[in-house]
């Protein structure tokens, strides 16, 4: 290229560009030639005057790693050489043959940052045009922007070559990509998102992880990447939270969220218009770089809202919901569908999701977010008490361990609402509600030590572990026992009264037992049959609080008053769903003739009820880690059997009436009675006269209760006890 005294090559720089420069006779002292590549990046034309130096760096640097941009030009179409993919619009080469022959190239040479060059391909049919896009150094602390490739199999340098026009250039690489789907060393905890590890270890498998393989790996599986997945479940459990957060964790395009309401217009095809408008950067990009597209990612928080099962709206509806159903579905999966892009979708009603956009192909991934477990909780808890402990507020004796062992079924949401509520507390105790002067006599400080602690300013007090003990007393969660509802059903007391009834009590523990501790026990259902008033509610509120099973409810008769028939269904279907999404449940369907509407008069009952009762009773959860035992009461046993409610049942029991002497003595062991003579006569008349068909063991306390009113010493008194034991029964 340049006049020289020598022979051998020199090592040139030229405005910051190392080149290989090398003696030519034709050139004349003071000259240099260049190709059409060096002109262009030079900036030069013919007779400019040019500096030129020997290169004086020493360091040949050698490199890790070289990015390439390609394009090409066909000097003649060939096909036995040439490979087009199936348009046949895209030229199809491998990244090993291309940098073999970057490699073979620049042997001996630097190779430059913004460096561009042309190898030919394709058995010289095709000449690639190559511009390096940057170079990284072996050596991390080299600031050089030129260096040399290594050769050497240990530490081969690693050309990286994107296709500047992937519409017309597709290289096939065995690399992974570089580009992660998640940030690296991204921890959710610090996001904010406790207690859903495994949740977001499935999401990545089979969400993200296929793409970070190149697109020609994934045709050779002959799969396509999943394009939605659906996160359902309870209230408060973190679907919502994970749609805001998941944009900090992706690195891809920004995330577009929407609530779904926001997506209907007051115009006539404005709503699917916004549909449209949310897939078109996806579009674009798509036509821009093809295969080699970023990921889109579009979230839709209350996905319910826009995708409700088309026809569901009745001939009433205007139709916008299952066009905007249908515009959705057509973007998802239609002709001309995208694979750059990832639908979110939350929702706390699957049910109500047309089918079309559950099938594989759309949303196809259904991932439940459900409960927290307890090493969720106390990630949660830790979560929400992290400022508190850095900022030395969190008092020594708080157990955050015992706190997510004692808060089964509690979601994030009611978790957060216990540390809301615990600082509350805590920050309530210097706050007086006395008028201003009692306060300042009440609290024992001076007005002078008063406004000395006002100039000091505000005194923080650390959260203890009674002020969280308060506010789980204050949050009940949503997924948890009613004890309001079961505490009502034990006001009167509740009393062992005998052999019969420690022995139907012990049953029924038995039972509680077996489907706490069995491996293949699912579903397990009693039925507490008996007289009315003779405790079969009291003892199913009981065996219910005594379980300690984290999910309990009571479906009552009075809980129903004015409601319709298929409000009924609506709210008893309702309850069954909520305890399939606790690992252990108890549900109390109290008075059951009552909660199909049963009278003799007819006779008439609601069938929908009963029938729906009916599947319910013995439907099985549908998870293997869910157990749901049923406990119902009825007093019209002989009714039910005609029904085949009875049959639905695991197990009928009888509950026992109150009939012999001893047991009529062990109630009146919890009364006042003037002594044990006077309590074993009473015991022994009331037994004579009702030993035939005994008597319930409400009666028998309303009995004892008023025979106390009567005696101005509150004692039982035999003739009134007798007096008000014939005036119930009659």
């Amino acid at each position: 290229m340049m006049n020289q005294a020598r022979t051998n090559p020199l090592m040139v720089e030229i405005r910051k560009f190392v080149l290989k420069a090398e003696p030519l006779d034709a050139i004349e002292a003071g000259q240099f030639g260049a190709s059409s590549f060096f002109r262009e990046m030079f900036e030069i034309s013919k007779m400019d005057t040019i500096p030129i130096a020997p290169l004086r760096v020493q360091n040949q640097n050698p490199l890790d790693e070289v990015h390439v941009v390609v394009d090409y030009k066909i000097v003649k179409k060939d096909y036995n050489t040439m490979q087009f993919d199936d348009s046949g619009e895209a030229l199809m080469l491998k990244e090993d043959e291309i940098a073999q022959e970057i490699q073979a190239f620049f042997k001996g040479k630097y190779i430059n940052t913004k460096e561009r060059f042309a190898v030919k391909v394709c058995g010289g049919n095709c000449v690639l045009i190559c511009y390096v896009e940057k170079v990284i150094p072996i050596d991390v602390k080299s600031r050089q922007p030129f260096g040399i490739l290594n050769a050497s199999a240990d530490a081969e340098t690693d050309i990286v070559c994107k296709p500047k026009n992937p519409k017309k250039l597709k290289v096939e690489s065995n690399r992974m990509t570089d580009k992660q789907v998640f940030k690296k060393n991204m921890n959710f905890q610090e996001l904010g998102i406790g207690g859903l590890d495994k949740e977001f270890n499935e999401i990545f498998r089979r969400a993200f992880n296929s793409r970070r393989y190149p697109q020609s790996i994934i045709e050779k599986y002959g799969i396509k990447h999943v394009k939605g997945m659906l996160l359902y479940g309870p209230p408060g459990t973190g679907k919502t939270l994970i749609a805001r957060k998941i944009s900090e964790a992706l690195n891809c395009e920004k995330p577009q969220v929407v609530n779904g309401p926001e997506i209907f217009d007051k115009f006539v095809g404005g709503s699917e218009e916004k549909i449209r408008k949310l897939f078109e950067p996806a579009e674009k990009d798509m036509k821009e770089k093809g295969d080699q597209s970023d990921l889109h990612v579009i979230i839709f928080d209350e996905i319910d809202a826009i995708c409700r099962k088309r026809g569901s709206t009745g001939s009433s509806g205007t139709g916008v919901n299952e066009s905007v159903v249908n515009q959705l579905l057509s973007k998802m999966d239609g002709v001309d569908s995208l694979n750059n892009i990832l639908i979110i979708g939350m929702t706390n009603r699957k049910d109500m999701i047309d089918e079309a956009i559950l099938r594989p192909g759309r949303l196809e991934i259904h991932l439940e977010i459900g409960l927290p477990d307890l090493k969720g909780r106390l990630q949660i808890f830790e979560i929400h008490t992290r400022n508190m402990k850095k900022n030395g507020l969190l008092g020594d004796d708080v157990d955050l361990n015992h706190l997510s062992n004692i808060t089964k079924n509690y979601t994030g949401a009611e978790i957060e609402a216990v540390c809301r509520s615990a600082t509350s507390f805590a920050l309530f105790k210097d706050v007086s509600m006395q008028p201003k002067e009692a306060s300042s006599v009440a609290s024992g400080i001076k007005v002078d030590e008063k406004k000395k602690k006002k100039k000091e300013g505000f005194v923080e007090h650390k959260i203890l572990q009674a002020d969280f003990m308060r506010a789980l007393d204050e949050i009940k969660p949503a997924f948890g026992m009613d004890n309001d509802c079961l505490e009502n059903k034990l006001v009167g007391g509740f009393f062992s009264y005998g052999p019969a009834f420690q022995h139907l009590y012990g049953k029924c523990t038995d039972f509680i037992n077996e489907i706490r501790t069995s491996n293949s026990t699912q579903l397990l259902s009693i039925l507490l049959e008996g007289k009315q008033r003779s405790g079969k509610t009291a003892i199913a509120a009981k065996l219910a609080i005594e379980s300690d099973f984290p999910f309990v409810k009571m479906i009552s008769p009075e809980n129903f008053v004015g409601v319709s028939e298929y409000g009924k269904i609506s709210e008893i279907v309702k309850t069954f769903d909520d305890a399939y999404k606790s690992n252990l449940s108890l549900i109390i369907l109290d008075d059951i003739e009552r909660l199909f509407e049963f009278i003799h008069i007819g006779p008439r009952f609601s069938n929908p009820i009963l029938q729906a009762l009916l599947v319910l009773i013995k439907k099985t959860p549908p998870r293997q880690d869910r157990k749901l035992m049923i406990i119902g009461t009825t007093s019209m046993k002989s009714t039910l059997e005609e029904m085949d409610v009875v049959d639905s049942f695991n197990v009928c029991l009888n509950v026992p009436q109150v009939s012999s002497e001893e047991e009529i003595g062990t109630v009146l062991d919890n009364y006042p009675c003037g002594g044990e003579e006077m309590k074993a006569t009473m015991a022994k008349e009331a037994a004579s006269a009702y030993m035939l068909d005994g008597v319930s063991i409400k009666n028998l306390i309303l009995a004892i209760e008023i025979a106390m009113q009567k005696d101005p010493q509150q004692q039982v008194q035999e003739h009134h006890l007798l007096d008000s034991l014939r005036a119930i029964q009659n």
